[in-house]
């Protein structure tokens, strides 16, 4: 994205050091090191909050497989590690984490996730509650929805 938005600068968030090593590499490789900030962290734990108030987008791939999903997945996938495809019962906890998060912290740009088809609907009722909606869905090459756009107010 930073190759394409060749004035956006833009900050990765990741817990895994080795998924942030790998971004590092990304990084260099593109030079783009001077737009590029770097934060080992649980979501948002570890993330100066303020800067918030300055960002227009998030784009967001949390874990997102059911854990009862999990182990039904392909050798390929679960090539990846647990803590990065796992999003809990309904597939839906980071999302709600993240949600919430973002609301409390009067966050006011819009945020685009990858999503499984399967979480939709528990996802699009969980936004609802909250007084969120999708503005936006991009379908994969299966006609999947796999794109949201959720504009906070």
């Amino acid at each position: 994205m930073l190759k394409e938005f060749e004035y956006t600068k833009c900050d990765f968030i990741d817990v895994s050091s080795q998924a942030l090593l790998n971004c590092k590499k990304n990084i260099s490789a593109l030079s783009v090191e001077h737009r590029s900030s770097i934060f080992e962290s649980d979501l948002f734990d570890n993330y100066p909050v303020s800067k918030l108030k300055n960002i227009k987008f998030i784009v967001c791939n949390p874990p997102y497989i059911p854990t009862e999903h999990y182990f039904l997945l392909d050798n390929e996938t679960l090539y990846d590690p647990k803590i990065s495809l796992d999003g809990g019962l309904k597939g839906i906890d980071f999302y709600i984490r993240i949600i919430e998060f973002l609301k409390k912290q009067q966050f006011t740009g819009d945020i685009y996730f990858e999503i499984d088809p399967l979480i939709f609907k528990d996802f699009d009722k969980f936004l609802l509650k909250k007084a969120l909606k999708i503005v936006y869905k991009k379908q994969d090459y299966l006609n999947l929805d796999r794109l949201l756009k959720i504009t906070f107010p």
